[in-house]
């Protein structure tokens, strides 16, 4: 086919047509959508796990500040202070009935 100046150019699109472009648009534009939806996804994935890592530490730090004064008062209060674990044991009898 040659183009002359005179001639025009007439572009027929027929039903099929039509619905297979507009079917295509729908594709690429849920393909998109799809694609963000998972960057943003990804995305909050990472920002969620620094998030727990953060609050596991802090939990971690709390729970271990507890337990260290937990100790703290056992020893206290079983040892009374400054006394050692080997202090306990030096004259242990488990036979024995008098004060320990």
């Amino acid at each position: 086919m040659v183009l002359t100046k005179a001639s025009s150019l007439e572009l027929e699109v027929t039903y099929s047509d039509f619905i297979s472009i507009l079917l295509t648009v729908v594709t690429i534009v849920l393909t998109l959508a799809s694609l963000g939806l998972g960057y943003l996804a990804f995305r909050s994935l990472k920002e969620l796990k620094d998030e727990s890592r953060v609050a596991v530490r802090k939990e971690i730090q709390r729970y271990r500040t507890e337990m260290e004064l937990e100790i703290a008062n056992f020893k206290r209060q079983v040892w009374g202070g400054d006394r050692e674990y080997r202090d306990l044991e030096r004259n242990f009898d488990p036979a024995s009935e008098e004060e320990r």
